[in-house]
């Protein structure tokens, strides 16, 4: 885990949303969109262990605690940017 954390902390993610106009998603980024990017980037985790305090519902950049053992928290940072059409 200890590996895994080194690799992960600090690391920084782009995910592409649709927006209803201005930097309001149209729907919402949660923990299942956040796995889904760790594990095109080679990370398998349980959605269940990325902490996002609310879904995220509006564009820019977001820190995430990831909580893989009891003491081990890398801290990956998510930036949401507006798919072109």
């Amino acid at each position: 885990m200890e590996a895994v954390a080194t690799n992960l902390n600090g690391k920084e993610y782009d995910i592409l949303v649709k927006t209803g106009g201005g930097e309001k998603l149209f729907g919402a980024v949660t923990p299942i969109d956040v796995a889904s990017i760790l594990k095109k980037n080679g990370f398998e985790l349980d959605k269940r262990k990325i902490e996002i305090a609310e879904p995220i519902r509006n564009l820019g950049s977001y820190k995430i605690k990831i909580r893989l053992a009891e003491g081990i928290q890398p801290v990956i940072t998510l930036h949401v940017k507006k798919e072109e059409e």
